[in-house]
């Protein structure tokens, strides 16, 4: 039976892939959870998340979640401005990784 130790510690390298992955995956599941969160807080009438939260956390990288939140749970579809961001965000990202790695 192998041991703890005998395990190849290569295996759980932090590579920029992995790094990468955990950023936009940890930001889009919060994204994500603020969308439904806003979502429901306007169905029982209390305070919302604040629109600025929403765009930013969507232009840091969560915009995977944004698109996600707005169709999943049909919020902040009919403000383009919320559409654009996430849409937006998600192509400024990929052209940025586009460049960055064609270097």
């Amino acid at each position: 039976m192998p041991t703890l130790e005998s395990l190849d510690r290569s295996s759980f390298a932090f590579t920029p892939t992995v790094l990468a992955g955990c950023y936009y995956g940890g930001l889009s599941l919060l994204t994500w959870l603020l969308y439904g969160w806003d979502k429901w807080m306007a169905k029982t009438g209390r305070p919302r998340v604040s629109e600025r939260a929403l765009h930013t956390w969507t232009i840091l990288g969560g915009f995977v979640g944004a698109i996600a939140g707005q169709w999943l749970f049909r919020h902040k579809t009919r403000k383009l401005s919320f559409v654009v961001s996430a849409w937006g965000s998600l192509v400024v990202h990929v052209a940025a990784w586009a460049w960055i790695l064609s270097s």
